[in-house]
């Protein structure tokens, strides 16, 4: 059989394209996923954060003007949010009509979920009483859907109510709505509007996404990468692990900055790997196989990836199964490697699908008999998304590297 080209882990990291899958779709806002309970509620946004005291995220770096994009018409879509909505059915297609009556708490709850329903009873009223910071409050319950009934057209009533009260989350939150086309009619203009005054306001998911429109381009803004690293440059300053990672990218091939940063690159996707962000990990794992910004280390590289496989990503299940089959940190062992190759095949990635198709020529296709592999690998229908919109974080501490 015809070796495998090793060097396509050399490629890999100038070939992702920058800010590529990121942004919200109908799927993943409807889902609920990462940093979600509900849509990003619990993740974590620090607003308080000082950025000018993140000096090392904005070194080599263009500070380009915070100016708006471009605006349509209102019928092709525009600022919204001093809009009365009683006024504006067109706008309003899809939220609920009137304001909903008081949230009916019934079943059986825990002692922790009692005393959250009990806090929640002056949320209720301060929301009613027009409180921007209740009103989103209110939208979260309702998409959240844990403690009542979930319902999205209540809760973009309610955002759209904090949303018009300059509540930054709200703002946020209308962003994602319009640009998913989840309960409102989809409005790309709409949503960069929503966006940026977001992330004016120092929310940090905002600028994220805002950062990631300028990177695609074409997304309601002009292609601009350096505006792109500019607001990944504020949300990465309070800790959003989505735009420590795509910096990386930028800091690496020196796309937006005045100079290439490797180490910096390291640093990003190590900080955003230790809490848990998945991709973040893999790319980590690559940092070390290839000594970009650290000292070469394959087997910690190996580590990583098995950390990151075993969760599901794609990418480092394929990287995993050429370190398996080439014994590159690991033991050589041509069925786990098989084993990785068939599940990262299974979920899309084309270039393991030829890999497993040339090892299938090699040693054949598994058996019942066939040895065990030796990483865990989730079954397809247990695999957690590792790219949608938000992922719960929790505590990641990468392997130590061993001693020489």
């Amino acid at each position: 059989m015809k070796k495998f080209n090793v060097l396509f882990i050399l490629a890999a990291l100038s070939a992702a394209p920058l800010g590529a899958q990121v942004l919200p779709s109908s799927s993943s806002t409807d889902a609920q996923s990462e940093n979600a309970a509900p849509l990003g509620r619990k993740a974590g946004h620090v607003y308080s954060d000082d950025a000018s005291m993140n000096a090392e995220f904005y070194k080599n770096s263009a500070q380009p003007a915070q100016t708006s994009p471009s605006k349509k018409s209102d019928k092709a879509g525009g600022r919204v949010y001093s809009e009365d909505p009683a006024q504006n059915s067109s706008l309003y297609e899809g939220f609920a009509q009137s304001a909903p009556s008081a949230p009916q708490f019934s079943g059986q709850y825990t002692e922790a979920e009692k005393k959250e329903i009990a806090e929640l009873e002056n949320v209720v009223k301060l929301a009613q009483q027009g409180d921007p910071s209740a009103q989103n409050q209110m939208g979260d319950l309702y998409a959240d859907g844990r403690l009542i009934t979930r319902n999205m057209e209540f809760a973009a009533y309610w955002w759209y109510l904090a949303a018009n009260g300059k509540n930054p989350e709200a703002l946020c939150r209308m962003g994602e709505l319009y640009y998913s086309g989840t309960v409102v009619k989809k409005n790309v203009f709409k949503a960069i509007d929503y966006w940026q005054m977001a992330s004016l306001a120092g929310n940090a998911q905002a600028q994220y996404f805002l950062g990631t429109c300028y990177a695609v381009g074409g997304n309601g803004v002009n292609r601009d990468v350096s505006k792109a690293v500019y607001w990944w440059q504020k949300a990465a300053a309070q800790h959003n692990i989505r735009a420590m990672h795509n910096l990386a990218y930028a800091y690496l091939r020196g796309e937006g900055v005045n100079n290439k940063d490797p180490r910096l690159a390291y640093e990003l996707w190590r900080r955003a790997a230790e809490k848990d962000y998945v991709p973040a990990q893999t790319q980590l794992a690559l940092c070390y196989f290839r000594g970009i910004g650290v000292a070469k280390d394959i087997p910690l590289s190996a580590k990583i990836w098995t950390l990151a496989a075993e969760q599901g990503d794609i990418e480092a299940q394929r990287y995993l199964g050429f370190s398996y089959y080439y014994g590159l940190g690991v033991p050589q062992d041509k069925n786990t490697a098989r084993a990785l190759f068939a599940s990262a095949a299974a979920q899309g990635d084309k270039q393991a699908k030829r890999a497993y198709d040339g090892i299938i020529l090699e040693i054949g296709i598994p058996t019942k008999d066939s040895p065990k592999s030796l990483v865990k690998i989730p079954a397809p229908e247990a695999v957690v998304e590792t790219r949608q919109l938000f992922r719960q974080t929790k505590a990641f501490v990468p392997p130590k590297a061993e001693k020489k």
